[in-house]
Order: structure tokens, then sequence, then C-alpha cells
């Protein structure tokens, strides 16, 4: 009988201590997850032939079940600057998630701009100098926005930053070349617009310690990647040049597989820092 019962007390304690830890997990991960920002990169959003684009081009529909869902459920979607501001300055960021487009594609303009004023949303669109006002520049059927939709969505609130001048891979370049790439893309862009450019997007996400050091050398606040994370004050006081974001593609079956994948990038960033 004395043993039945220091068997079961035995379970009672390791019952209890569980139930502390997981406590304890749940309590730190809220904490975490409310400090945790999402960057949803996106490419293209039309009515395209999907095989032109592979995985990169979801269709207007999905666009705006996702941006939808996201305001309904009181999500704040702003630019990568304002997010970037907010953990500068240790604001609140609970329920912050910044929107990005790469490349600046037409369909862009056409299809994802009136759905992000619907809902009263915000993104940062990442514009190649060289290929604005083009078709195929990249190679494909894709058209790139002109200086009058540009102009307009920055009229409507939006922001742009730089995605270098040719969407060179940074890591490829002699130094030389940055000048070109990085400062006059900045200076272009900001001179053709009459904007502030605080970021780029790095072509292919390919970066490195001199990639970095040069962005931060020609005046960029920001860097942003394709490697998948969260970001928070940390990561970002750690290193503002590589911003964590998550891309979404037409891989993505629906909104619970949408929120899903965002959730286990945040679980994922808890069990990293």
């Amino acid at each position: 009988m004395k043993r039945t019962n220091f068997f079961f007390s035995k379970i009672a304690v390791l019952s209890g201590i569980c139930l502390i830890l997981m406590c304890c997990f749940i309590f730190s991960y809220a904490v975490y997850r409310d400090k945790a920002v999402p960057v949803l990169m996106y490419h293209g959003v039309g009515t395209e032939n999907v095989k032109n684009w592979g995985d990169m081009l979801i269709s207007p529909e999905v666009f705006e079940q996702q941006i939808k869902y996201l305001h309904d459920h009181g999500y704040k979607l702003v630019s990568v600057e304002e997010v970037s501001e907010r953990l500068k300055m240790n604001k609140d960021v609970k329920k912050y998630i910044a929107i990005t487009f790469d490349d600046g594609y037409l369909n862009n303009y056409t299809y994802a701009f009136p759905i992000l004023k619907k809902y009263a949303a915000t993104a940062t669109f990442y514009i190649i100098p060289d290929a604005v006002g083009s078709t195929g520049y990249m190679g494909g059927p894709a058209k790139y926005m002109g200086d009058a939709e540009i102009k307009e969505m920055l009229k409507a609130g939006m922001r742009i930053g730089s995605h270098t001048m040719s969407h060179s891979d940074l890591t490829l370049l002699q130094e030389e070349q940055y000048q070109n790439e990085l400062a006059e893309s900045k200076r272009l862009l900001e001179q053709r617009f009459g904007t502030t450019v605080e970021s780029i997007a790095y072509p292919y996400g390919s970066y490195n310690e001199k990639t970095v050091s040069s962005v931060k050398k020609y005046g960029y606040m920001e860097g942003v990647t394709g490697n998948t994370g969260v970001n928070t004050k940390d990561t970002y006081t750690e290193n503002p040049m590589t911003i964590y974001r998550i891309g979404i593609s037409n891989t993505i079956k629906d909104i619970k597989d949408f929120m899903y994948r965002i959730e286990y990038v945040k679980l994922i960033g808890f069990f990293q820092k």
C-alpha cells in the first residue's frame, strides 16, 4: 500500500511540474507572440497564366481573402518603414503585420493596390528602376509599373523601396558596382517620385557582410531578406539590414493554411530566440 501511495505521489508531483512548465511556456509564448512582427513577401497578384510565374502569382480573390481576414481580425497592415520605426522606438507592435511586394509588377497596381485601399492597408513596393514601365524585363511576359502607377500609389500612402537598379545578385558584384545598384537606384527613385527611400530588398534574397556594409554606407535604414522568420525589437536592433520575411505563394491552400504558416513561423522564432 505504501509503495502504491509513493508511486501516485510521484505521479502527482511530476504532473504538477509539467503543468507549471506548460503554463510558463504558454505565458512566455503569448508575450513573445505580441512582440513578434511578420513581414509578408508577395510578388505577383493577378490573372495571368500561372505557368509563367511558378508559385509567385496568386489570384486577386485569394489575395483579398487574406487581406480581408487580417483586417477583420484586427490586424494592422502597414509598411516595412512603419514597423521598423515602431521596433526602433520600442512601441507596441501587437497584431502588426507589414506587407511587401518585390519587383514592381503592373499587376500589383491593377489588382493588389485597390484591395489594399479597400481594407485601409499600406505596403512597401520594391522597385527596380531599370524595369519601370517595361515588359519582360527579367524574361517572360510580365509588365512592370510605370511612373503614373507608382506616383498614384505613393499619393495613397503606399511606400516604395529599392530592389537595386537592375535586380542583380549583390553578392556577385564588385565594390565599384554597388554605387550604381545601391546608391544610384536610391537617388533615382527619390528624385523621380519625390519620396524618401529608406529600405531595400535584396534580389534573390542574396546578401553577405560586404553587401550589408555597403547598404548602410549608401544611406538605407532597413534591408529585407528572403529569410523566413519574424522580427522583434531584439532582432531589429541586432541588424536592421536583415529583416525576416514570410513568403506568400500560390502553394498556400486557404485561409487556415495562410494563418498556420504565419503562426508556425512565429513559434519557430520563439524557440530560436
